[in-house]
């Protein structure tokens, strides 16, 4: 069976950070999900074919990082994985 395009980034990404996948099993679905720990926590990966253009085109604006809030949450953090791995010192 072929691997979906969510299980391959979900591979590829824990190779790139050297993580980890475990498996886990959700009852309520019945179905199993993957958990990625890598890097001293936990990541969820999203892969969209078009989904993220307007965070990619913010970053492509000469941003290195991008500081995210929602009225009355928390503050995100998004960066290109390069950036990641320069600041931890990571190949």
């Amino acid at each position: 069976m072929d691997k979906s395009q969510k299980e391959r980034a979900e591979i590829e990404f824990a190779k790139r950070i050297k993580g980890e996948i475990v498996p886990h099993f959700e009852v309520a679905g019945g179905t199993y999900k993957w958990k990625i720990n890598g890097l001293g926590i936990s990541w969820g990966v999203k892969d969209r074919k078009n989904g993220f253009k307007m965070l990619n085109s913010w970053l492509d604006e000469d941003n290195e990082a991008l500081a995210l809030k929602g009225h009355k949450k928390e503050w995100l953090v998004c960066m290109k994985l390069s950036t990641l791995q320069e600041l931890l010192k990571i190949k």
